[in-house]
């Protein structure tokens, strides 16, 4: 196996499964340096190998916007972070794109795709969170993971043409919807309940997808009972209404706390005041932003008393704290052209993964992978996972977690072998067409335009 390769399943598998950081929990904390390490190794791939087809055009401007809004950020340590984890992604998927040119090089990642929703989902239960990780550590990080993994599970379950694969699959989807539960989050059950729908509706096989989502949905509620047997569970989901005619009134009842996950009422109230600040400072830099990771920072050093409302009158209160949703987050902290890069980001997504269903794609895959999975399933699975990060990402921080970027970068990696492929079945394509041809006594039309004669037929001149 070339080095280079071995390199980027090295930095795939740090991506999905981030094992320095669980390593460091037993006190190898110089292991979480492990990645950065890499990534000069990664650039090097990256500068050896890499042509236009790799270069991944929308992922790079958002490097690019957020290399140039550092000088600019209120808090520079604040806006660091996000710029070394995109820059990371991005690195990491230029030089899988230009190392994986063949379909048997990219199975080992879509399986490593897989089987970390199982690995998260186990480190994740009983407690609704994973201890040792620096995002997921909170529920409201954790139970979105688990509704990506959801998504695609499901899907590749019913893709898969292997017995113990899909068995495997349908017990990892079934682990993240006990993951979902765990968490106790409501706005990641909300997605789940959207993921469901949009995974029956999407699916090709409509009676077998929907044995599947009713499986699922059994075992959420068994499992709602198992961790909460009193109906805590069911008792946080019923606050949804209370939090949402809250919102818009001055009035919070700070007796209230839930009983499920022990955090105090009104966060439906706190989430709108915060929106409205987010709104307020895209207002005072709507071009560029005001740098990724900085809304709370600009805001308190900018705003004045009662700007903002409820809890954030005072400015002080906001500094530090996040947005609670992607879309305002974007426009906050990456204005207006930040939020062209990131939608041309979802458009460029849904482009790729479209292409991945042509006929002489799924015809390659298959030949390549001896019918063992379908294709068109996997890209069913991305396409259903994106749209779980994004129904939870109006609820929760998700703009920097991995799910986003390691959605684009299979979607990418896989999208990227259609050329070669295309490259592959031209010859046959043409003999085809020209076979064709000849039996229908007429002849292909060469690249100028001209419709050619055979020599037999010319007339001497």
């Amino acid at each position: 196996m070339p080095l280079s390769l071995l390199l980027v399943y090295l930095l795939w598998a740090l991506a999905l499964f981030e094992p320095e950081w669980w390593l460091a929990s037993f006190g190898a904390e110089p292991l979480k340096r492990l990645p950065s390490l890499l990534l000069p190794l990664a650039i090097g791939v990256v500068l050896a190998k890499a042509d236009r087809r790799s270069l991944y055009a929308p992922m790079a401007l958002f490097v690019i916007s957020h290399m140039i809004a550092l000088p600019f950020a209120t808090n520079r340590g604040y806006a660091m972070s996000p710029f070394k984890s995109v820059l990371f992604f991005y690195v990491l998927l230029v030089a899988s794109a230009a190392t994986i040119d063949r379909i048997p090089k990219v199975l080992p990642i879509v399986s490593m795709y897989l089987i970390q929703f199982a690995w998260w989902g186990i480190h994740g239960l009983p407690y609704g969170r994973v201890n040792w990780h620096s995002t997921l550590a909170n529920e409201d990080a954790f139970g979105p993971m688990m509704v990506v993994g959801l998504a695609f599970t499901t899907f590749f379950a019913l893709g898969t043409r292997s017995k113990g694969t899909r068995i495997g699959a349908a017990l990892i989807a079934a682990l993240c919807g006990v993951g979902i539960v765990a968490a106790v989050a409501r706005g990641a059950t909300l997605a789940a309940a959207l993921v469901l729908v949009v995974v029956w509706l999407r699916s090709p096989r409509k009676l077998a997808m929907f044995v599947g989502v009713v499986l699922v949905a059994v075992t959420m509620v068994v499992a709602s009972y198992v961790f909460f047997p009193d109906g805590e569970f069911w008792a946080e989901m019923t606050s949804i209404s209370e939090d949402i005619r809250a919102i818009g009134t001055s009035e919070t009842d700070t007796s209230c706390v839930r009983a499920a996950s022990k955090r105090a009422c009104g966060s439906g109230t706190d989430r709108w005041d915060l929106w409205g600040a987010g709104w307020e400072v895209f207002l005072q830099s709507p071009l560029l932003g005001v740098g990724p990771g900085n809304f709370g920072a600009y805001a308190a050093e900018n705003f004045r008393a009662g700007q903002a409302s409820g809890f954030y009158a005072d400015p002080a209160h906001l500094y530090g704290r996040s947005l609670h949703n992607v879309y305002v987050q974007v426009l906050a902290e990456q204005g207006l052209i930040g939020v062209v890069i990131f939608l041309w980001l979802l458009v460029d997504f849904v482009r790729r993964n479209r292409a991945l269903r042509v006929h002489a794609t799924l015809d390659a895959w298959d030949e390549a992978t001896n019918k063992r999975s379908d294709l068109r399933f996997i890209s069913f699975g991305l396409e259903a996972a994106l749209i779980g990060y994004l129904a939870s990402g109006l609820f929760y921080d998700q703009l920097y977690t991995s799910s986003l970027y390691l959605l684009l970068g299979l979607n990418f990696v896989l999208s990227s072998l259609i050329p070669p492929i295309a490259r592959k079945n031209a010859p046959a394509a043409r003999l085809a067409a020209g076979a064709a041809a000849r039996r229908a006594g007429s002849y292909p039309t060469p690249p100028n335009g001209k419709p050619e004669t055979p020599k037999c037929a010319r007339k001497p001149s």
